[in-house]
């Protein structure tokens, strides 16, 4: 199945993306709702801990993020350049500095800390495959920002 991106867009430098991961059969893995707040479960914690760090990893500008039971939303600014050293395969090159790479080494990183700190999922799937994304126009960043930081007061869960 070919991942279902814009062929013609780099997702890289100057892009503004609206990116959802969603776990594994939408399994509520990090925390619950309560009262429109969101209580983290050991995994939750984890990826509050990797979405706050990602700027430190990633070449992005983090405007705004939100760990809810069964996925994540975020919103930032890639300011990396697209590297050359392109990883070749079947789908299209890894280009370093791209949406796609982020998105792999966050997904990468959650999954690997989850399993080592919380036994009950050391050997299940974290995330589902693939994820959503859509490009942001500079000035719905703010609407967006609310949205997601609102999320969990809107939960219908």
């Amino acid at each position: 199945m070919r991942p279902p991106r814009i062929s013609t867009w780099s997702y890289g430098r100057g892009s503004i993306v609206f990116l959802t991961i969603v776990t594994h059969q939408r399994r509520p893995i990090f925390g619950r709702i309560r009262n429109g707040d969101m209580l983290l479960s050991p995994a939750g914690s984890i990826m509050h801990r990797l979405l706050q760090e990602l700027h430190h990893h990633a070449e992005i500008e983090m405007h705004a993020f939100v760990v809810m039971p069964d996925h994540i939303h975020v919103l930032f600014t890639i300011h990396s350049r697209p590297h050359s050293k392109a990883h070749s395969r079947k789908y299209g090159d890894l280009v370093p500095g791209t949406l796609p790479v982020i998105v792999r080494s966050l997904k990468s990183a959650a999954t690997k800390q989850i399993r080592e700190e919380c036994p009950e999922l050391t050997n299940k799937t974290i995330w589902q495959r693939n994820y959503y994304e859509s490009l942001i126009p500079k000035e719905a960043i703010e609407r967006i920002r609310r949205y997601i930081l609102n999320n969990p007061r809107n939960w219908k869960g």
